[in-house]
């Protein structure tokens, strides 16, 4: 495995990503209920994962409106209190609930390993969506980044499964493992997130299986059973590394006559989702629109064009919005076992 000739690199790079979220500055937001739950999910691979759940106190009478969001880790480097500011910002501004999904991380775990863990967990969820106080019918999954191609994976195999998912979001996602999606490269290559970088996640992750790279299972973009798929809404740097995978999935999706909507962000970069307020604006307004939580501007329509895994919950923590330590000292979590 390259793995194993990258152990002190990989190290590196978690370290490094830890350190990032150490200097974080920005603060959660304010009056949002956050539950941490650790969740054991029965796979092939027996193994415990955590679920963050973000409430805004202003949500009353559940069932409630859910979004599900894989955040993104590159496969192999979670970080969690990126999506800390992030989940609990989209809780407050949207009127629906974030549940944070989790997964394990490659190398120690690579493909099919992140997938089998989130697709279980949002099998589990929605059999136990009473406990969770979800609303079944307002069901929206989203991702960043890695977590976009999970994201996308995910609610392709719900719609074969006739599982429910009414809308997706992906933010910045690889779509295409290959990388030979180039439409904008010449945009992607101002981006600070050099190629060799994808490149070296993706060898982790699929550990150097070549065959795979097109393998719909592996890159969605390259899937034939997207002609179910729900309202689709992307978002996206100008200068994203990903743009790419972005804009030829929404072509694509458009040529099949389903919903889509785009959001470029104009001179930003893979990192938006992390920096740009906006973005989170513009995801909470996505919500609310496609759950009937606001009037949608006449405008917009013209873009119309089962068994779940046994579970157990233990209440891990309470934690305070001025409580760190979950979110900064597991942040980069391996789960190996």
């Amino acid at each position: 495995m390259p793995y194993k000739n990258d152990k002190k690199r990989l190290t590196e790079h978690r370290a490094f990503i830890l350190r990032m979220q150490e200097r974080e500055k920005r603060s959660p937001a304010k009056n949002v209920k956050i539950i941490i739950i650790l969740m054991s999910v029965l796979l092939k691979e027996t193994s415990d994962l955590f679920l963050v759940i973000y409430r805004s106190a202003q949500l009353k009478n559940p069932p409630y409106p859910t979004l599900l969001h894989i955040r993104g880790t590159g496969f192999n480097a979670s970080a969690r209190y990126y999506s800390y500011i992030t989940c609990s910002h989209i809780a407050e501004k949207s009127g629906c609930q974030v549940i944070d999904l989790d997964h394990h991380l490659a190398p120690e775990n690579p493909f099919p390993r992140p997938f089998n863990d989130v697709y279980a967990a949002y099998k589990s969820i929605i059999f136990h969506a009473n406990f969770m106080q979800i609303d079944v019918n307002k069901i929206a999954i989203s991702g960043y980044s890695s977590g976009g191609n999970l994201a996308a994976l995910m609610t392709i195999q719900a719609k074969k499964d006739k599982l429910p998912v009414a809308l997706q979001i992906l933010i910045s996602p690889i779509l295409d493992l290959s990388r030979s999606l180039k439409k904008y490269v010449k945009l992607e290559n101002k981006d600070s997130f050099p190629n060799s970088l994808v490149d070296w996640f993706i060898e982790l992750y699929l550990q150097n299986n070549f065959n795979a790279y097109y393998a719909p299972e592996i890159s969605p973009f390259w899937s034939n059973s997207l002609i179910s798929l729900p309202p689709t809404y992307f978002l996206f740097g100008e200068y994203d590394r990903f743009r790419s995978d972005s804009e030829v999935f929404y072509d694509k999706l458009n040529q099949l006559g389903l919903w889509t909507y785009k959001y470029s962000f104009k001179e930003e970069n893979h990192s938006l989702f992390w920096r740009n307020i906006q973005a989170i604006e513009t995801i909470s307004t996505q919500l609310k629109m496609g759950f009937n939580l606001m009037k949608i501007p006449r405008l917009l329509f013209s873009n119309f064009s089962n068994e779940a895994p046994s579970l157990k919950f233990k209440f891990f923590a309470k934690e305070n919005n001025d409580k760190f330590e979950f979110f900064r000292k597991k942040s980069s979590i391996c789960l190996s076992k």
